[in-house]
């Protein structure tokens, strides 16, 4: 089966190098919004709304995330592992600031596996940098 690519309004056109492709998933991920659509509003994948559905929940945003991520980019790749983990220890979020690591494994229809990870720090619920993470253990 051939590798599914992604398209983008660039002049990159239909993307399909692994990295160019998982680094264009996740700027989606990072700046759709759920109400872009009144149609396929449950299709839309986005981090401003799982952070907005976790209420100060650690616990619930880093399950949420890895669940909306999977799902994402289920759709591009035939296997998807996602792990979200946090700095916060007590579950909560105390002073409007948290600092996510996630980390992903994408296999493509072609068997090829690629491994991304990236830190987002957010603050006040709204993404305060994204760093990519180079050397991550499994």
């Amino acid at each position: 089966m051939a590798v599914i690519p992604v398209p983008s309004l660039s002049s990159a056109g239909w993307v399909v190098s692994p990295a160019e492709k998982a680094d264009l998933l996740i700027s989606h991920f990072y700046a759709s919004d759920k109400s872009q659509t009144f149609l396929y509003g449950s299709n839309v994948a986005n981090l401003q709304w799982v952070i907005e559905q976790s209420a100060h929940d650690i616990v619930n945003l880093v399950a949420l995330l890895e669940r909306e991520l999977v799902r994402y980019l289920s759709a591009y790749y035939s296997n998807v592992t996602v792990e979200v983990a946090s700095d916060e220890t007590l579950g909560t979020v105390i002073d409007n600031r948290v600092t996510l690591r996630v980390y992903a494994s994408v296999t493509e229809n072609d068997g090829t596996t690629y491994s991304f990870g990236k830190l987002l720090n957010v603050v006040d619920s709204k993404i305060a940098s994204i760093v990519n993470l180079n050397n991550f253990g499994t």
